[in-house]
């Protein structure tokens, strides 16, 4: 099942206890008539007692990808400006916490951040903007008490118990959809409609997708699965209903938790023989091309047709499917111009001549790497039995914070001869990769730089496409995985290196 990198929100509530007067909150619209594209729009951090030296800052232009901008805190503050063509929803993450933000083209936001300012045990945000509503709202149906979780079903709550706080949960968020909602003047600002005809949307889908969860967490089979589907989720006519690429929830529901309740009554059917012939996501985008429309049809369709060419050399080893050339000249119909293109040249880079990857027992080329003393040496020179490749930037929060685990891991391997770990930096720029060295205080015999960053032969030869990656070698340059479990997960990681150690 692909892997999806778009984030629900863990959404709680709590309704303020007082609003202000409505008119500190909203100004009038100024890009009426404007290109939004060419209109600037900042959000600034101001933080207290924040350990952190970064502020991550998540979101997707196109709806297909996502991209993180790592805002380096300096004095207390750090700020960005956007150029987007539209409002944005994004996502602030700060020590582990994460809040949605909404910026608007042409205003400025400032978030005030004081990691010892709690209500009700969560660190509240402070806005302040001509939106500053829209984020008090996402920060109030973000903070609240848990629902609790799946694994906890049969120990503290039953599957009734559990149903039941879902239901009392998301009425108490429609309530304070309601408050606010009606906090603004929407018949003046259309920004604004939008916005709450968005977050309905977001309530509505987070809803349904926790209950299909529910469903596979569980393990319903056929006839309850099938009765508990059309009990609790399919009268809300969803099939009907345009998707709302504003709405992450929306997103994932119609992209992953429907196609994967279809697709499980599928294959646990009497007739699942298209199914085994053309594979999961043949078809899944005949599925969505005959029961979706409109443009939840087309970007369904555009979602799982960029993951095909995404992994194109993976999908080509299985020859028995539908090949990828076909799949394109079947569904393109249904995309527009922008999505065509768009995933035609990703599956032309990923399958050009130029873009050979390694995989796992190849042998790696001479790679030569630069020290912070300005030496240059080759990669192979540096190898042990089992040596770990940290791949790293400075611009990357999760890197940074796996350095601790990384430090532990090398800790626990210290009278291990056998095992080594090269931290090599990614950054585009060596001014960059310095710096963060410096900043970071890494050891320099242990950090190294590629020239070229992420555009160089050496990522596009060990296929990364994101931070971190660890790939374990060995001492003749063979490479011993080429994927590595995430340091992260230490468990998995631990056992991976055991094992390498026990046939080395």
């Amino acid at each position: 099942m692909k892997t999806l990198f778009l984030t629900l929100f863990i959404i709680t509530f709590k309704v303020l206890d007082t609003f202000g007067n409505n008119e500190s909150y909203l100004k009038d619209n100024p890009l009426s008539n404007q290109d939004s594209t060419q209109i600037e729009s900042t959000i600034r951090f101001e933080v207290k007692n924040l350990s952190a030296p970064y502020i991550l800052l998540n979101y997707s232009l196109n709806y297909l990808t996502s991209t993180t901008d790592t805002l380096i805190i300096n004095n207390r503050i750090c700020k960005k400006k956007y150029r987007f063509p539209k409002s944005m929803n994004m996502e602030a993450v700060v020590n582990g916490i994460s809040r949605k933000i909404f910026i608007v083209p042409g205003h400025q936001l400032t978030v005030s951040i004081d990691m010892n300012n709690k209500k009700n045990g969560f660190v509240s945000f402070q806005y302040q903007g001509d939106y500053k509503i829209a984020n008090d709202y996402l920060q109030e149906i973000n903070t609240t008490s848990r629902m609790p979780l799946l694994r906890d079903i049969g120990k503290t709550i039953t599957e009734e118990g559990y149903l039941t706080k879902i239901e009392t949960h998301y009425n108490k968020l429609d309530s304070v959809y309601i408050i606010y909602k009606n906090l603004v003047n929407l018949s003046s600002n259309e920004l604004m409609q939008s916005f709450f005809a968005t977050e309905k949307t977001e309530l509505t889908y987070h809803r349904l997708g926790r209950l299909i969860n529910f469903i596979n967490d569980r393990k319903y089979k056929g006839e309850k699965a099938e009765n508990f589907f059309k009990k609790y989720i399919q009268p809300t006519n969803f099939q009907k209903e345009e998707i709302n690429l504003n709405s992450a929830s929306s997103l994932l529901f119609f992209t992953s938790y429907l196609p994967s309740y279809v697709l499980a009554r599928v294959r646990e059917s009497k007739d699942s023989s298209l199914y085994q012939k053309i594979g999961h996501y043949a078809y899944l985008l005949k599925y969505v091309s005959s029961h979706y429309d409109g443009e939840k049809r087309s970007y369904t369709i555009a979602d799982n047709l960029y993951f095909i060419v995404s992994n194109a050399r993976r999908y080509l080893s299985l020859t028995h499917y539908p090949s990828i050339d076909s799949l394109m000249t079947v569904y393109d119909p249904y995309l527009n111009e922008e999505r065509r293109a768009f995933i035609r040249k990703r599956y032309y880079e990923e399958i050009a001549p130029s873009s050979i990857k390694y995989t796992d027992k190849d042998y790696i080329s001479d790679f030569k790497l630069l020290t912070i003393s300005n030496d240059a040496y080759k990669l192979n020179e540096k190898l042990t039995p089992i040596t770990v490749i940290d791949l790293w930037a400075s611009w990357c929060g999760n890197c940074i914070d796996a350095f601790p685990i990384v430090e532990a891991l090398q800790e626990h391997y210290i009278n291990e001869n056998k095992v080594s770990f090269l931290k090599i930096s990614l950054d585009d720029k060596e001014e960059n990769w310095r710096k963060g060295v410096k900043k970071l205080q890494l050891k320099p015999e242990e950090s190294s730089w590629v020239s070229g960053g992420m555009k160089s032969d050496f990522a596009k030869k060990f296929d990364v496409k994101y931070l971190p990656r660890y790939i374990i070698l060995n001492q003749k340059g063979q490479i011993l995985k080429l994927y590595s479990p995430d340091v992260r997960d230490t468990k998995m990681f631990k056992l991976l290196i055991d094992d390498l150690l026990k046939k080395s």
